[in-house]
């Protein structure tokens, strides 16, 4: 009879400790959802997250054969092979970035269409950073695209996120002076849209208050970015490399399984002579240049081109073409990185030669925000995210205390935060 009991007492403790475990680890999950850091998108590495063996080289080799990005990222999108559109379309450096806008909203619906989640939140990331932080878009493009984003965020279960972009969205609907009426009109129906079908009421109301008082219409200031680099109108590509390249995309088109060794090899030789020749180019090149938008554009020839050596060095063509450059991957994109902070150092220095003040100010937060932009995008690697995030909060004060400003900041979400936001300043003025 005592055992009778010893054993009965044992279970129901056992019993007890199960469920106090269960409500330990239930209410630790509750608060870890309540004060768990905001992730907007996945915090890893743009130019990495693509699976090699996934990506179709006879189509991806086209761009190494010198067609353009963006027809190549269409061919693959119409076909299907999504990792090769993403591959194309993250290591592009030659569309503008309303174009790459449009592309990334393309993708991610394609995504989420072939019930790829995860992937279709990374492509949304990245239509938030470049409508946050490009200084080459006008705020209906920003608005617009988040305004996409946020529904195609709905659309995949992701409310959360999608109200958090709608918000953003909805600062640059109330607050900027460079909407048209016609404008305003037609993205604050869309987003009122997007709240109701979302039963955020509190967020409705907020956006209604907010539109009783706007701002005046005002003119966009064109970039200033734009006149301080000139590009190169000499074309340096080896054509050798476009017909090898052209040749092995055949070949593989023909027999998608079979990589032909010899061309493989040929391509790679050819791709390591036009290496060395290129550098030493650009070397001489900078050398002798003085003038600042020349260097500026000799640097961008150099970013394009290790950019394309970086691509081929984590085999983002599908194809293992160049093995050396695969064991030095660190040494190219630590190279990448700094071609980047060289032209962002010769942005400066033109900046500062403006003639006016407020177009100094301007020019700097145009800098901050296109090397943000790039950093965030993965394009510049290792760049200095805390010093660029204080700096660009300090040059948007400045420029906003010499009354030629903006009517939003742009912050981060919180310390030590990459998620950058707009942020209002009191009372409304100026623009974004």
């Amino acid at each position: 009879m005592f055992k009778k009991r010893k054993r009965a007492l044992g279970i129901l403790l056992i019993i007890l400790g199960i469920l106090l475990l269960v409500g330990v680890v239930y209410l630790g999950l509750h608060y870890w959802h309540l004060y768990r850091p905001f992730e907007l998108y996945p915090e890893s590495d743009p130019l990495l997250a693509f699976k090699p063996k996934a990506i179709n080289g006879a189509i991806a080799l086209l761009s190494l054969a010198g067609q353009d990005d963006a027809p190549v990222f269409e061919q693959a999108v119409d076909k299907g092979e999504l990792e090769t559109a993403y591959v194309t379309l993250a290591f592009s450096t030659s569309m503008a970035d309303k174009e790459r806008l449009g592309h990334w909203l393309l993708l991610a619906r394609a995504y989420a269409q072939a019930h790829g989640k995860k992937k279709a939140i990374l492509c949304y990331g990245q239509v938030y950073k470049l409508a946050i932080l490009s200084p080459f878009l006008s705020d209906f493009e920003r608005a617009d695209a988040l305004l996409m984003a946020a529904k195609g965020l709905q659309e995949i279960g992701e409310r959360e996120r999608a109200l958090f972009v709608y918000k953003q969205a909805g600062l640059l609907i109330t607050r900027s002076p460079y909407l048209k009426k016609a404008q305003r009109v037609i993205l604050a129906d869309r987003l009122k849209e997007g709240y109701r079908s979302l039963k955020a009421q509190s967020h409705l109301e907020e956006l209604e208050e907010a539109l009783a008082s706007l701002p005046e219409t005002a003119s966009a200031p064109e970039p200033l970015l734009t006149e301080f680099i000139t590009l190169p109108e000499e074309n340096y590509t080896n054509p050798e490399r476009l017909e090898k390249a052209l040749t092995l995309s055949k070949a593989l088109e023909a027999k998608p399984k079979e990589i032909p060794e010899a061309p493989v090899k040929e391509l790679a030789e050819i791709l390591k002579e036009e290496d060395k020749a290129r550098m030493q180019f650009y070397d001489e090149k900078l050398a002798s240049e003085e003038r600042l938008s020349y260097r500026a554009g000799w640097l961008w020839a150099r970013i394009n081109w290790l950019t394309l050596k970086y691509r081929i060095a984590v085999r983002g063509f599908g194809v293992s073409l160049v093995p050396e450059w695969e064991e030095r991957t660190d040494e190219i994109r630590s190279q990448l990185s700094q071609a980047y902070e060289a032209l962002y150092s010769l942005y400066t220095e033109e900046a500062v030669a403006l003639p006016q003040q407020h177009q100094i100010d301007r020019a700097w937060v145009e800098i901050y925000r296109d090397e943000a932009c790039k950093a965030l995008l993965g394009l510049y690697a290792n760049a200095p995210l805390d010093k660029l995030a204080a700096g660009l909060e300090k040059a948007m004060d400045t420029a906003r205390a010499s009354g030629k400003g903006y009517a939003l900041r742009i912050g981060t979400l919180e310390e030590g935060s990459y998620i950058f936001i707009f942020q209002p300043f009191e009372p409304k003025e100026s623009g974004t």
